[in-house]
């Protein structure tokens, strides 16, 4: 399962990497969506090894080499020369705030394609494509593209502060504070007289958890029955119902029947949600915080323009 979710985080990360390398813009937003698709189609032109798919996959064995002081060369195209800083660079756009993955464990693929799009880049600068109309007209394009892109993450950024951040931190915790969540141990069963049974001797002393290992048909057995703590909403509302209701230390006296069989249920304690750490919950804060922004730009900005809206056909689209 890691090794699945690695590669398929990694399979979106290799096709930022092939646009970069045609030259394409990424941006933040929409804006550098129209450039981005447009290389995009060329992606092919380009594979590593002719399509050698086992060359474009990142070996996890990189990931303990020692990464040397310095800037060395890692690759020379002709008399061009590449650093090693450029790759990183490379990476580092990527993978944005977050590394998804370290650094020698993508470097020789992404120096692989960073090579290819050099190449591509020589082949083009020797040419005469600058001078075409086709040329001209997509560079018009990007460059209203980058403006946009840029007097937008310019607007955003000055008013991001911290303050508000904190206010946004201090509001998810107090929503958070409001939000009670259990910790339980269950012992699930076929029938609901295998779980009268199991009540009996709880009633008798029985420990919670060793009837859990000894008798739970359910993959939480093996640890006692527990399930750890969840919230209103986590589990079925038959199960959760009782839960909720329980006394800490109790166990229901009566089996709880569900979809997946008999439950006998133990509380093992109640409190409010545990917040995570402003360092923790920043970075989402801030995208949280940066889309609200921009709502509010575009709307303040709407609302100082004079729109007038037509349908498809040209007919005047009336307004309440």
């Amino acid at each position: 399962m890691k090794i699945k979710g690695f590669v398929g985080r990694y399979g979106v990360l290799m096709l930022s990497m092939f646009t970069i390398c045609l030259g394409g813009f990424v941006f933040a937003n929409s804006y550098g969506k129209k450039v981005m698709d447009s290389d995009a189609g060329m992606l092919g032109a380009i594979e590593p090894a002719a399509g050698d798919e086992t060359k474009a996959m990142p070996s996890l064995q990189n990931a303990n080499v020692e990464i040397k002081p310095g800037d060395p060369i890692v690759a020379v195209i002709d008399k061009v020369e590449i650093k090693r800083s450029e790759i990183f660079d490379m990476i580092d756009e990527l993978s944005g705030h977050q590394q998804v993955v370290p650094k020698q464990v993508v470097f020789p693929v992404v120096l692989d394609q960073f090579v290819n799009g050099k190449i591509v880049e020589i082949k083009a600068d020797s040419s005469d494509i600058t001078t075409t109309d086709e040329y001209k007209t997509r560079l018009d394009e990007a460059k209203k593209q980058i403006a946009r892109a840029v007097f937008i993450e310019k607007e955003i950024n000055s008013k991001i502060t911290d303050e508000k951040l904190k206010a946004a931190y201090d509001k998810y915790v107090a929503e958070q504070s409001a939000i009670e969540e259990a910790s339980a141990r269950h012992i699930l069963l076929a029938t609901e007289e295998e779980a009268v049974a199991v009540i009996k001797e709880l009633d008798g002393g029985k420990d919670f958890a060793e009837l859990a290992k000894e008798k739970s048909t359910g993959p939480s057995g093996a640890n006692g029955g527990d399930l750890g703590y969840f919230k209103k909403g986590d589990m079925v509302p038959e199960f959760e119902t009782v839960v909720f209701d329980l006394e800490k230390g109790a166990y229901t006296k009566a089996p709880v029947q569900t979809q997946f069989g008999y439950h006998v249920i133990k509380l093992e304690d109640k409190r409010a949600v545990q917040p995570e750490s402003f360092e923790v919950k920043k970075a989402e804060l801030e995208a949280g915080l940066r889309n609200e922004v921009l709502q509010d730009l575009l709307g303040n900005w709407r609302s100082e323009s004079k729109v007038t809206l037509f349908d498809i056909n040209g007919d005047a689209v009336k307004t309440e």
